[in-house]
């Protein structure tokens, strides 16, 4: 995550044995884009994301898109990417709560909250935090300091 600049992650597949796979990541504010990927005509595989977000990534989010076959799934994406009849996906903004200059969580009332696939989810967040039951989407998972946290 970067504010203010950053790229892109980026993967060329050529072979149906390697898929790009991001599970609960958060990438926002990057200055030239989001994901993108491209695969070689009859060989490689589209990226699967899950659980991730995003958001504010310059040109795209996505791209090519869930249109081209990028498969994205309980996911909040800007401007969709062509990813809304995918599972669990969600184009609302973040509401990202600045935990310390570039990373970021998430604001109590995030539509994020709650709303990534517990199936997929790690059982801890990037900072080693467990997640529960109903597992955030992105990097973070929320706490807002009562005991059912």
């Amino acid at each position: 995550m970067c504010a203010d600049g950053g790229g892109t992650i980026a993967a060329v597949t050529r072979s149906d044995s390697f898929r790009l796979g991001l599970v609960n990541c958060t990438i926002a504010y990057n200055a030239n884009g989001g994901v993108t990927w491209y695969s070689e005509p009859t060989a490689g595989m589209p990226p699967i994301i899950y659980n991730s977000i995003l958001w504010n990534n310059g040109s795209f989010e996505v791209s090519p898109g869930c249109d081209a076959g990028a498969m994205v799934y309980y996911s909040d994406i800007m401007g969709g990417a062509g990813c809304e009849g995918f599972g669990g996906n969600i184009t609302n903004n973040p509401l990202f709560k600045e935990i310390e200059d570039p990373v970021y969580g998430l604001q109590e009332g995030s539509d994020c909250i709650g709303a990534a696939n517990p199936a997929v989810s790690p059982l801890t967040d990037i900072d080693g935090a467990y997640r529960d039951s109903n597992p955030d989407m992105g990097a973070y998972e929320f706490f807002d300091g009562g005991l059912g946290d």
